[in-house]
């Protein structure tokens, strides 16, 4: 999943709302989503930029979308046993 992808997803947006806000067709947003496109025009890219923000890249937009970590699991140390109390040294 592409920045972009999670970007429409985040906002609700179906690929066919998201095309129309573009002003391109839906077939062709998702060739873009899935990075068949090495480039897409500047009124395109300015729209996309108003509806996610300015700080957003083309290249930003084409990357992998980072999944949130599972909450890692506190596991005690091996050598302590459960309701022991040591004196910090």
């Amino acid at each position: 999943m592409t920045n972009l992808q999670l970007l429409r997803i985040t906002k609700g947006m179906s690929q066919s709302e998201l095309a129309q806000k573009l002003g391109m067709r839906p077939c062709d947003l998702s060739k873009l989503e899935n990075r068949w496109y090495a480039r897409i025009n500047s009124r395109v890219f300015g729209n996309i930029k108003r509806l996610f923000g300015t700080e957003w890249t083309f290249e930003a937009l084409m990357q992998e979308a980072s999944a949130p970590s599972p909450p890692s699991q506190i596991v005690p140390p091996p050598d302590s046993s459960e309701g022991e109390i040591r004196k910090a040294s």
